[in-house]
């Protein structure tokens, strides 16, 4: 199933605007129902979630803009599908579904419930809109407007962003570490939207980092002090203070040093990749337990549950063994076993791959494999490296979560390693 039709109407629309005005939420929260949405709820869930299908690199590349840059060396997709509300009832009032039932001889179901109207506020809130109770301000009709007002100008607004989106090239967008380079536009007001210019530029920057962070959801507000440091016509003459480091909504991000190995030598070049791990953060881990796993026959081809690994790697384990699995970050000491385990020629293959998708402090934000009883490093599954002499006993599949960065200008040649 990837289709959920649900029978809220123009009466819920109203109540959900009065609920949301009297817990003071503004802005977004003012569209009230949205007529389609993702199914709420249901974070981590395979299949539900974002998830349940796979947009290969290459498609990724044909759907929209985006082209090989990073994706032409990942043997893994990019989750799709789900399940997609729909609401095609929002615009007909109750009375009339009602009405249209009775006329059909189609039995009208209502939630018992309902009838108590001190149970809820949205029950309080629906006796006295019926018994048109309230003040005329907060009444339905005005209520109405106030969502149709807002939805309005929230369509305004990412349509702006969505012109600024397509002046961003994306120099490199590489899956496999979850780490993307980006040049923003020298002049972000050349766009010619000078109003709310700050509030466009929190909302594309809360974009981009949509695609590396590992939080299920990135607040555009926490882009405010921080927006002119990425579009530094916002900085007002105040460029000295400009940094060129920060974290923010779960990702780290600095100015590449050296521009020129993207044939952009004196202009601004920004990475973006999963925040380090410190001490004050708490590193993910999935458990694949030996009794809850499938346990291959010789050359069967099974797979257990899909588990959502930091928010960025759907994984999918299972081997020929009776061992437990965990998934957990790259750590330091995985270096050494790799440099026993790795024939010369493998572990130069890997140090190559190492620079190029996973430079510096990026690496540390990797997932392995790893046996649950004693921590040793089993595989690379981003990689699609193997710690021998379990090459033939353990399988995974891998797909990066949903991103949303899809009609962003990716330049096809990728010229020069990742600095």
């Amino acid at each position: 199933m990837n289709s959920l039709f649900l029978g809220h109407h123009e009466d819920d629309r109203a109540e959900t605007i009065l609920l949301r005005i009297i817990a003071s939420q503004t802005g977004s929260g003012l569209r009230g129902v949205q007529a389609v949405a993702r199914i709420p709820e249901c974070y981590g869930i395979y299949g539900v979630h974002d998830s349940g299908d796979t947009v290969s690199p290459a498609d990724l590349a044909s759907r929209s803009s985006i082209t090989r840059v990073g994706l032409d060396k990942t043997f893994f997709g990019i989750a799709s599908g789900g399940i997609i509300i729909y609401r095609p009832l929002l615009n007909f009032p109750k009375i009339r579904l009602v009405a249209t039932c009775r006329t059909n001889t189609v039995r009208w179901y209502e939630d018992e419930t309902n009838a108590d109207k001190t149970s809820t506020v949205r029950n309080t809130i629906r006796h006295l809109m019926e018994k048109e109770s309230l003040p005329i301000a907060v009444r339905k009709q005005r209520l109405l407007r106030v969502s149709s007002v807002t939805r309005d100008a929230l369509a305004v607004h990412d349509e702006r962003v969505q012109r600024v989106l397509e002046r961003i090239e994306v120099l490199n967008l590489d899956i496999r570490s979850g780490m993307l380079i980006f040049r923003p536009p020298s002049d972000l007001c050349s766009t010619g939207e000078r109003s709310n210019l700050l509030r466009i530029a929190c909302s594309v920057l809360g974009l981009l980092a949509s695609a590396v962070s590992p939080d299920e959801h990135v607040s555009i507000n926490d882009f405010a002090n921080l927006a002119p440091n990425i579009f530094t016509d916002l900085a007002m003459g105040h460029k000295d203070h400009v940094k060129n480091a920060f974290t923010v909504a779960g990702s780290m991000w600095n100015m590449v040093p050296n521009g020129s190995k993207y044939g952009c030598e004196g202009r601004s070049i920004w990475r973006i990749y999963r925040q380090p791990y410190t001490t004050s953060i708490t590193k993910p881990k999935c458990l694949w337990a030996a009794e809850e796993r499938t346990i291959l026959p010789k050359r069967a081809q099974s797979f257990d549950v899909w588990q959502l690994f930091d928010g960025r790697y759907w994984l999918n384990v299972s081997s020929r063994d009776s061992r437990s699995i965990i998934a957990r970050p790259f750590e330091h000491s995985d270096l050494y076993r790799l440099r026993m385990k790795l024939s010369e020629v493998d572990r130069k293959a890997l140090e190559l791959q190492l620079a190029e998708c996973a430079p510096e402090k990026v690496r540390w934000t990797l997932p392995v494999l790893a046996d649950a009883v004693t921590n040793c490093l089993l595989a690379l599954p981003t990689l699609g490296v193997h710690v021998h002499p379990l090459e033939h006993d353990l399988r995974w599949r891998v797909e990066y979560k949903h991103t949303e960065l899809v009609n962003v200008n990716v330049r096809s040649d990728p010229t020069g390693a990742t600095p």
